[in-house]
């Protein structure tokens, strides 16, 4: 009998093994972007099956610009690739409207796992939008027209809108900022309305949902007939109501402020609240779209958190896991009112909060949704590092506001936390300011040595992540528990939005600057919750039955255990919302749905769900898995990593066994890659495949997989390799990648002539692929020298050359020239070549034949400064001599700052004499005589050394030569040379007889040396 089950039991794991999915995730994008003209267009309609849709107006904008996005999830990316093809993207044009489509096969192919096409538009300000998605969230901001939404499943946003509205949801919230401007109605089966009328213009106003709150923001000036019905909860209105013949227990008619449009609001299962705001907050303008002015100096706040709230205390302590699913935490206070800084409009960004105690600890959990978690802010992962440069979530805790002393305590999406101790108040630290400038130890106004021991864990969705935090009492002081200062802060890096529970008001500049202490708000901790006239008590019953439809893969136990509930347990129906929230966000269920049943003698809580496809994980603690129906995993394996262990990823992106969801861990791999990318690897990333009962996440922390040149035609890739020091398979991180690639272009520089500079140079971290743009020198080049110059020897001098410079075989040099003086009526000549050699360590060969005026003043003042002096003033600072021959060449250079050259030079000198006394501003001064020279023969041979260590080197040209000049730039360095001309008669014989040269004129030895040292004085002096 053993023996047969052995052999059924090898049976099934074969067959499980054969049959398990191996799976590896690839994510593919792409990016179609078009512009229409805005010309004859009143509409734009948009018709998405999966994806997010975003349009916001442009002021004075006059076309239509539309980038989309195709991301695909497969296992192969050529697979991705043939499915994004079959990815349509149509544009129609109907009349006045432009229609843009997106039309994908009815199923997805095998390989496939999801695919999203998200539109991100840009319009003018007037124009009306319709949208149809089956699937995304639809956010509109700016636009003033005429508001048409559908969406099967997601979020409707509208940001400072003006219209009619007509807005229909299936499953999802809708939350707005608006401007009627005509009849309108929000629908919604499964969600939240979330609504704010920015100003006092009623028109009929409908708002209906089956399952979720509705919160109505309106002006306390508001005119409206009121028609409220709320079947299974509680009606509030904070502005003051007159009722009508009140006869109906679920329906409340009434008017505000006489009365004026029927504002009819329905909600079957949840509350409806009516808030007052301040009419003045924002103001329509005539023929503008609905706009927000820019203020001067924050005002006082037109809507706020509440001054005042109670913490609830908790009848058992919550388990710190980062999940925020326990029952305690459905009586909890709730925070769901956050605000931007200035306290002049309610944050963009969903945040709700917490608030529980104990005999022991201060307990805060909180949901920061954000509908772009992949690109959420993380890079700190060690404790009290300055977590506020990710996203985090921070709380400022006042034990006693009657001294100056708090707490602030921060935590980031992977629970790094930051503590501290503030002593006294102090000024805003920028944004960008070092760990120094911001903990300010020296002044003592913190003391981060202070610890909280607080306990904190964090969870990472695909729509939020979530935080909580357990602070012990006896770490916060022995204040008691009368009325604490707290707030709490919220940094979402992305959209450079900060937000608050209690507004700062500070500037936009101060806007991430949490401590303002007298802006904290208050709490208060109470046994139980103090309830009002206004607002009855719970009313509790007795649930004597649950019954769950709809799972297949999850049990009924498990259900229960996730929201934390049992039959026969105390109920408060006002919890239906919660769990039905708890239960979608736990990622299983792509629908769910909640209601309470009433019979005779019982009552019964109906759960139906819709499964979501994903991944089970057996805990290794366990000898069998929870469904042999399906596949499951039963260890986690991570490779490639070696920045971070193993046991650090799982702790901060909390991976363990147990139910993983596939968005969820698509969501914690591409953050792992943030983390990556933050912390310098920027062509990190993170992918997971599943096989053979393991979860293995393998990290690719930026290996190369090619390296891309451009530009060079002449370069060897070979030798820019060898000089970058760069392979492909290597890890490539940003501050030694950089180094190696400037370092790199100054090889080039110094051992390759064809080199000229690095243009750019980019990654691709889709691609994995490093690109480098070289710019060479050209074969030729070819530069201009014109001449124009003015002395007494010649008058006006006017002529030109040409220099050509090539890189063709080591490179080198052909130039030449010619001038005329227009008063002494001759010209001046010049033409020359050089070959160079080697290109570190340069090699030149040159030679020249010409007739050219020359000074042995050459270091006085430059050509520019004996023309302007000359020509305008009469002054003769240099004095000129003619020579005429031919001179040879040899220069090596030693070093960067050092060479050694040996000339030449068989030259006849003449003296040159005075034609011209003109000057501009002293006609009639007559300028100083041009000394006479002995005219003759000179044959010599220089020896001459050179060296320029100047820290800023400053050239000047002249007759196609530099030389050094002075720069007042220059702060340190020597610059100088020493030099022998020998001209004998003897050893010039000798060459006579042995090579046909001439005998010259002269015989002499000249030795000449210059040195001079720069030494910088002071900022703007040097000597």
């Amino acid at each position: 009998m053993r023996a047969k089950n052995f052999i059924i039991t090898t049976i099934l794991l074969i067959t499980s093994l054969v049959m398990s999915p191996i799976s590896w995730a690839k994510i593919y994008s792409e990016e179609i972007e078009q512009t229409v003209s805005f010309d004859n267009v009143y509409d734009i309609s948009i018709d998405n099956v999966d994806g997010d849709i975003e349009i916001h107006a442009i002021e004075n904008l006059e076309e239509i610009s539309v980038k989309v996005t195709k991301r695909i999830d497969a296992r192969d990316e050529d697979i991705a690739k043939d499915y994004s093809e079959s990815l349509e993207i149509k544009r129609l044009h109907e009349k006045d409207r432009i229609i843009f489509k997106t039309e994908a096969p009815d199923a997805f192919p095998e390989g496939i796992l999801s695919a999203r096409v998200n539109y991100h538009i840009s319009v003018p300000q007037d124009i009306a939008v319709v949208t149809r998605s089956v699937r995304g969230d639809v956010i509109i901001e700016g636009v003033s027209g005429a508001q048409d939404i559908g969406a099967a499943n997601g979020t409707v946003e509208l940001k400072g809108v003006l219209g009619g509205f007509q807005i229909t949801v299936v499953k999802g919230a809708i939350k707005g900022k608006i401007w009627l401007n005509g009849a309108s109605a929000f629908s919604t089966t499964d969600g939240s309305i979330d609504l704010e009328i920015l100003d006092t213009l009623s028109f009929p106003l409908n708002l209906e949902t089956t399952n979720g709150d509705i919160n109505l923001r309106l002006p306390l000036e508001y005119s409206a007939d009121l028609e409220a019905q709320c079947e299974n909860g509680h009606i509030i209105s904070e502005i003051p109501l007159t009722i009508e013949n009140q006869k109906s227990e679920t329906i409340l008619r009434g008017y505000f402020n006489n009365g004026g449009p029927l504002l009819k609001l329905s909600a079957s299962n949840g509350d409806i609240k009516i808030q007052k705001i301040s009419a003045e907050r924002e103001k329509r303008k005539e023929g503008t779209p609905p706009l927000v002015e820019e203020e001067k100096s924050p005002r006082p706040p037109l809507i706020k958190g509440e001054e005042e709230v109670e913490v609830i205390k908790a009848q058992t302590p919550p388990s710190i896991d980062g999940v925020l699913n326990e029952k305690v935490w459905r009586n909890a206070t709730r925070l769901s009112e956050f605000y931007l800084a200035n306290g002049e409009a309610s944050a963009y960004e969903f945040t709700e909060a917490y608030l529980l105690w104990d005999e022991d600890n201060f307990y805060i959990g909180v949901k920061a949704y954000d509908p772009q978690m992949p690109k959420i802010k993380i890079s700190q992962t060690e404790f009290d590092s300055p977590v506020w440069e990710d996203d985090d979530i921070e709380l400022l805790i006042d034990p006693n506001p009657q001294t100056q002393q708090y707490y602030h305590i921060a935590v980031n999406p992977i629970g790094t936390v930051f503590d501290q101790q503030v002593l006294r108040r102090y000024e805003p630290k920028r944004l960008g300011s070092s760990v120094e400038q911001i903990l300010n130890t020296s002044q003592k106004e913190t003391d981060v040595m202070w610890g909280s021991n607080c306990i904190a864990d964090t969870e990472i969705y695909p729509d939020f992540w979530s935080v909580e935090i357990a602070i012990p009492f006896k770490s916060l002081g022995d204040s008691e528990f009368g009325i604490w200062g707290f707030n709490l802060h919220r940094k979402v890096h992305s959209q450079r939005e900060y937000i608050y529970w209690s507004p700062t008001y500070a500037s936009d500049e101060d806007a991430s600057w949490p401590h303002f202490p007298e802006r904290f708000g208050k709490l208060r901790f109470v046994v139980e919750r103090t309830t009002s006239a206004f607002e009855p008590p719970p009313e509790y019953i007795r649930l004597d039955k649950i019954e769950i439809s709809g799972n297949e893969i999850v049990s009924n136990a498990e259900i229960l255990s996730i929201i934390d509930l049992k039959p026969s347990e105390r109920f408060n129906p006002e919890e239906i919302p919660a769990i039905r929230q708890t239960l979608e966000e736990s990622g299983l269920f792509s629908k769910v749905t909640a209601t309470l049943s009433f019979s005779e003698d019982s009552s019964t809580l109906l759960i139906e769900v819709v499964e979501n496809p994903f991944v089970e994980v057996v805990d290794e603690a366990q000898s069998r898995p929870v469904s042999p129906s399906i596949s499951f995993i039963n260890s986690l394996k991570i490779d490639g990593n070696a920045l971070f262990t193993s046991q650090q990823l799982s702790r901060y992106f909390n991976l363990k066994t147990g139910r993983i969801v596939t968005d969820q861990i698509s969501t914690k791999c591409r953050l792992i890659g943030e983390l990556y990318h933050n912390r310098g690897y920027p062509l990190a990333s993170a992918d997971y495949r599943i096989a053979g009962g393991m979860l293995d996440i393998t990290i690719d922390e930026g290996r190369i997989k090619q390296i891309r040149l451009v530009g060079n035609k002449r370069i060897k890739r070979d030798e820019v390799i060898k000089f970058l020091d760069i392979s492909e398979g290597d890890v490539y991180t940003s501050d030694i990648g950089e180094e190696k690639i400037f370092r790199m272009a100054a090889k080039l520089k110094r051992e390759n002539n064809y080199f000229l500079t690095l243009t750019d140079w980019k990654l691709d971290s889709e691609q994995k692929t490093l690109s480098i743009d070289i710019e060479e020198q050209p074969l030729g080049k070819i530069s201009p020298h014109p001449t124009v110059n003015f002395n007494r020897v010649h008058g006006l001098m006017l002529g030109g050359g040409a220099q050509v410079t090539t890189v063709f075989a080591g490179g080198g040099r052909l130039y030449g020239g010619a001038s005329y003086g227009i008063s002494s009526k001759s010209w001046n000549s010049q033409l020359g070549a050089e070959k160079w050699f080697f290109n570190r360590h340069r090699f030149t060969v040159g030679g020249q034949i010409h007739k050219l005026t020359d000074t042995n003043d050459l270091g006085l003042l430059s050509e520019g400064e004996d023309f302007l002096g000359s020509a305008l003033f009469g002054e003769a600072f240099e004095d000129y001599f003619e020579r005429k021959g031919y001179e040879v060449w040899l220069q090596q250079q030693l070093t960067s700052s050092t060479s050694v050259k040996v000339r030449y030079a068989d030259d006849e000198y003449s003296s040159l004499f005075i034609n011209n006394n003109w000057s501009l501003f002293n006609p009639s001064m007559p300028k100083r005589g041009n000394p006479r020279i002995d005219d003759g023969v000179i044959r010599s041979i220089t020896i001459s050394y050179e060296f320029d260590t100047r820290n800023v080197k400053q050239f000047a040209t002249r007759n196609f030569h530099i030389y050094p000049v002075p720069s007042g730039q220059t702060q340190n360095g020597w610059q100088g040379y020493f030099s022998m001309e020998y001209a004998g008669r003897e050893l010039f014989a000798l060459l006579t007889d042995a090579f046909g040269l001439r005998k010259g004129d002269f015989d002499f030895t000249l030795y000449k040396f210059y040195i001079t040292r720069y030494n910088r004085l002071s900022t703007r002096q040097t000597l």
